[in-house]
């Protein structure tokens, strides 16, 4: 191993020495070559190698006949002349030194000497805000939120702030670090000194405060929701409503009174039948079974609904409610279209009525007039003679006769 100018090979205690091939620059003695193996604990430069060889030749032709004592020499002598490399203390430099951020260890005691900005037993604690220097003992006031350099402590200012101390905020229309940056805040907006941000006045909002509020909103940045209703519309600044004509009240929720349209409501309508008119336009509002622009006409047959825009669904022939679409049925008919007979027990319009026919009588399904059988006499075929003869006549007689009487009804 061959010396550099300023550094020699690191030089171990002697009881860790080994025997190896030696380069030119090795110590020779007695015709063995004595080699220094690699150890970190010790440099040598090539000046002192050189009066250390001198030195050590003398030593060993005077007091060291035998080699062992010459081995606890030679390591007492290098921990003497050079001492530990840096990183390493203790005896025999065995230990490693613990200093962080830039401190400085001791050879024999390990302890540290710290830089500047940092304290502690390993230098590892930096200044505290408003400490700095050598052991944190010099003092400096920056302002709120700033933080000094713990070494040569200069204010470091936060965004918004400016000044050696940071004591002062950014000038109007200026921001950022150091107050470098330019706002761009339109129509009066506000520019956070911080950020940048913008904040709009009434009725603008966007990045930059240049876009109106859009329909339906009011207020700063427009961030208050409008409340018109019935198409008022909304004022961007204040959020007042204005309403359209036919309307009145704070958010246009009242409509005018019936019989009554226009601006403020002061226009009378014009239309008949119970019927009302729209509040803006005064046109009438017919209710069903009635149109034209007053109102005045009923739905012509088979028509129904508002503005009799329906078609009514009955039997032919048969009229509807105008209103309702209800089919009206005659006398003897029933059913949703009006093409179902009455039952047997019942007559009239739309089947409503009950017959009051007794002893097997017939009854009219059109007006409930009863066809008394058998000699049975009355309105309701109650009055007669038991005896009668006619009670005599055989069943299939019977029979012949009930079913002549109610083809002759319905011939009818």
């Amino acid at each position: 191993m061959k010396f550099t100018e300023e550094d020699g090979p690191p030089l171990p205690p002697l009881r860790s020495l080994q025997w190896c091939t030696c380069t030119s620059s090795c110590l020779r003695l007695q015709k063995q070559e004595i080699c220094t193996c690699s150890y970190e604990s010790f440099r040598l430069t090539q000046a002192k190698a050189r009066a250390l060889t001198y030195f050590t030749l003398w030593i060993i032709l005077v007091f060291f006949p035998s080699f062992s004592v010459l081995k606890d020499f030679w390591s007492n002598a290098l921990f003497w002349l050079l001492g530990c490399v840096e990183g390493r203390y203790g005896p025999n430099c065995e230990r490693e030194c613990r200093c962080q951020n830039g401190g400085k260890c001791s050879s024999t005691t390990g302890t540290c000497e710290c830089t500047a900005g940092f304290i502690g037993a390993r230098c590892n604690i930096t200044c505290l805000a408003g400490r700095y220097g050598h052991d944190c003992a010099r003092v400096v006031l920056c302002g709120e939120g700033a933080q000094n350099d713990p070494v040569t402590g200069r204010c470091h200012c936060s965004p918004g702030q400016r000044g050696e101390d940071c004591g002062q905020g950014c000038a109007p229309g200026w921001f950022g670090g150091d107050c470098a940056q330019r706002c761009n805040c339109s129509n009066g907006g506000l520019c956070d000194s911080v950020t940048g941000t913008c904040t709009c006045g009434l009725g603008w909002t966007g990045p930059h405060c240049d876009t109106e509020c859009p329909p339906g909103t009011f207020g700063a940045n427009c961030q208050l929701k409008c409340d018109c209703r019935n198409n008022g519309t909304c004022d961007r600044l204040t959020g007042t409503c204005l309403c359209i004509p036919g309307y009145y009240g704070r958010q246009c929720e009242n409509a005018c009174p019936p019989g009554l349209h226009g601006p403020l409501c002061q226009l009378q309508c014009d239309c008949l039948n119970g019927a009302s008119c729209h509040p803006s336009t005064g046109l009438c509002v017919c209710p069903p079974g009635y149109h034209s622009s007053r109102c005045h006409r009923e739905c012509h047959q088979g028509r129904f609904g508002v503005n009799c825009a329906q078609s009514c669904d009955c039997v032919e022939g048969t009229p509807c409610d105008p209103v309702s679409g209800r089919c009206l049925c005659t006398s003897g008919k029933t059913g949703p279209r009006c093409d179902v007979d009455c039952k047997a027990n019942r007559y009239g319009p739309d089947c409503t009525e009950r017959c009051e026919c007794d002893n097997g009588a017939y009854c009219d399904h059109r007006n409930g007039r009863c066809t008394c059988l058998n000699s049975w006499i009355g309105l309701t075929c109650q009055e007669g003679n038991s005896d009668s003869p006619t009670h005599t006549l055989q069943s299939p007689q019977r029979a012949s006769n009930c079913k002549r009487l109610r083809q002759q009804h319905k011939l009818h």
